[in-house]
């Protein structure tokens, strides 16, 4: 029975003893007789609401899937969590009327279905889903190695090795040698470094770049390194004075001022020498640079390129490139560097000889 007040009619409570598909009926009868009859239908039993997370959801990272559930009489439930990578469904804990998942990684990147399944003890269930979206990230590179120099002609080696948090992703590589070669690079999916090896026909200075492919779309490049590839039956010889430029020389200001700066060099490869013997000295007013040691000497597209160490006004600790033109109008630039990396001399751009001789063999 149930009583009208107003336009309202408010029915008993009324308690399900078994989950199902009810149909609830209403019926109003007025005083003059009328009957008015109200349908409506109800689902009772065990519910699972929606899914929600905690922890970021990128490839790599631990998160975990959390969905409230309404019970339904007394009993006990149990509860999984498929996370739709296809580890399937695996066990979650009930506390209070939650349902919580086991942490999980994902290992690509990726659009996934998350399922949460509330079993009760009386053999009814209920489930609930939602999307998510796993962002990708980055394979890193983590060591890089290539040799500063190599021979012309001979087997050069590049080795590297990345990082990445997918562990179900496939990796691609290619290598750009700087001398118009691109060298792809097939790894398994479980590689995380390689070896490759690339021979050079002509000497030159080289940039070469590595880059990490992951097949969720993301690249990563790694910081060039450059390789001097040298021809050692190549010399040169010189000597001669030219107009170093003011502010040129940053060591002091002693040296600061345009001046007359006079320069000797000579370099070649001794039989199976990796890299050249010689000397390189260059004197302005209140400056002087004598080189130790000599990393390379380069001959590419009719410029010398010789590199190495040396002192500065006594001092050890200095790196110098000296570039050398043989032409019809020999010239000559030079840069030197302290061991913080610091120019402290450069005469900004090739600069013809006053007086003297540069010949490139």
């Amino acid at each position: 029975a149930a009583n009208a007040d107003g336009s309202t009619c408010t029915g008993p409570a009324h308690v399900y003893a078994t989950p199902g598909q009810y149909v609830i009926s209403v019926r109003v009868t007025s005083t003059q007789g009328t009957v008015g009859i109200g349908v409506s239908s109800i689902l009772v039993g065990l519910a699972v609401g929606g899914v929600s997370f905690t922890g970021p959801l990128i490839e790599g990272s631990t998160l975990t899937a959390f969905a409230p559930f309404s019970p339904f009489g007394k009993q006990t439930y149990t509860c999984k969590v498929d996370y739709g990578d296809g580890s399937g469904f695996l066990t979650g804990t009930i506390s209070g009327t939650t349902c919580k998942g086991p942490s999980h990684k994902y290992g690509r990147s990726g659009e996934f279905t998350v399922t949460v399944k509330v079993t009760a003890s009386k053999g009814s269930s209920d489930s609930s889903s939602v999307s998510v979206t796993i962002e990708n990230v980055a394979p890193t590179i983590k060591s890089y190695t290539l040799p500063a120099t190599a021979k012309i002609g001979t087997s050069v080696t590049l080795s590297a090795a990345f990082t990445d948090p997918g562990t179900d992703e496939s990796y691609s590589v290619t290598i750009d040698w700087g001398d118009g070669v691109r060298q792809p690079v097939k790894l398994c999916p479980s590689a995380r470094s390689f070896t490759v090896s690339h021979v050079y026909q002509k000497a030159g200075n080289y940039a070469v770049e590595v880059d990490v492919s992951d097949d969720g779309g993301a690249t990563v490049t790694s910081a060039r390194a450059t390789i001097g590839v040298y021809d050692p039956a190549r010399s040169a010889i010189g000597s001669g004075s030219f107009v170093s430029p003011a502010g040129a020389c940053t060591l002091s200001s002693k040296c600061a001022g345009t001046s007359t700066a006079t320069f000797s060099l000579s370099a070649a490869y001794a039989k199976g020498a990796a890299k050249p013997t010689g000397s390189f000295s260059l004197t302005i007013t209140g400056f002087a640079f004598s080189a130790a040691s000599f990393e390379s000497y380069v001959v590419q597209d009719g410029v010398g390129l010789l590199s190495g160490e040396g002192k500065v006004n006594g001092v050890s600790g200095y790196r110098f490139t000296a570039f050398l033109v043989d032409g019809s109008s020999d010239k000559i630039l030079v840069s030197i560097a302290d061991a913080k990396g610091e120019i402290v001399y450069y005469n900004l751009v090739y600069t013809a000889l006053s007086k003297g001789s540069i010949t490139l063999k």
